[in-house]
């Protein structure tokens, strides 16, 4: 068994992002808040049958990432 998490570097964001959550198929991608304590905030979660990270998955933890902690939006 793997480590549940991995760094993912995102584009158009400064920092890495977490990935976690890791559990055959599923997948959810999060991060650990920069503005609220003790706060991690789940981006989405895939169904991954699949073995490499897809840049569509990235792209979308950065601009979830971008809404909620740059722009406060956390709808």
């Amino acid at each position: 068994m793997g480590s549940a998490f991995r760094v993912v570097h995102c584009s158009g964001a400064r920092k890495s992002f977490e990935q976690a959550l890791k559990r055959i198929p599923v997948r959810g991608y999060c991060w650990r808040s920069e503005r609220c304590e003790n706060t991690w905030f789940i981006s989405h979660y895939v169904y991954k049958d699949y073995q490499k990270l897809k840049a569509r998955d990235t792209e979308r933890l950065g601009k979830n990432w971008l809404r909620i902690e740059v722009n406060g939006d956390e709808r």
